[in-house]
């Protein structure tokens, strides 16, 4: 699939379609001009590799997401161990990680570490529901059988027979479709950053 700047108009257009609050007409602002905002990449330290979408420099943060492999996973999967977001990028940087994960191991998961809140299975439930067939997808449970079960901020562990279960335990790889990475990558999108110093 040729990701064309309509094609990237159209990614970020879905990705404020997710929310419906006022807040993302500001985030919408934000979007019109893509050619001001960069994505920030520190992989530096694979066990900790962190994004961030701002403007030049990082002065101005939009949004960060920072992913690190799930504890006790031999085969090698990422989770989301934090992110931040203004309303609308979250998608956005959802599949800049899975990009970086799936690079390094298997793919990207939602959080291992501790709930998911409801904005995060927003997106999560969104990419099972109707993205799935853009990556490659695996079984949390079949690449890591010790993995804890998801939770969730408000009701505590979601069970199988829950609608979100899938959503959350599903390995997303983006193997399969790496346009958005060249294309951002082509005009210059993509910068290196080191965001922690030792």
């Amino acid at each position: 699939m040729k990701l064309t700047r309509q094609k990237l108009k159209s990614l970020l257009t879905e990705s404020l379609l997710i929310h419906t609050s006022g807040r993302a007409a500001s985030a919408a602002m934000l979007v019109r001009d893509p050619r001001q905002l960069f994505v920030f990449v520190d992989t530096s330290d694979k066990s900790y590799i962190t994004i961030s979408i701002g403007t030049v420099g990082n002065e101005d943060v939009v949004g960060s997401i920072e992913i690190a492999p799930v504890d006790g996973c031999d085969k090698g999967v990422y989770n989301v161990s934090d992110v931040d977001a203004r309303e609308g990028y979250g998608p956005l940087l959802y599949d800049i990680a899975i990009f970086y994960a799936s690079r390094y191991s298997y793919g990207l998961v939602a959080t291992t570490l501790m709930s998911t809140n409801q904005y995060s299975q927003k997106i999560w439930k969104y990419y099972y529901d109707n993205r799935l067939l853009q990556f490659d997808t695996y079984s949390l449970y079949d690449l890591c059988p010790n993995a804890p079960q998801p939770r969730n901020d408000t009701s505590g562990i979601i069970k199988p027979s829950d609608p979100r279960y899938k959503a959350l335990t599903t390995v997303y790889n983006s193997n399969k479709d790496k346009s958005l990475i060249r294309f951002l990558r082509k005009y210059g999108k993509i910068k290196k950053f080191k965001f922690y110093s030792s």
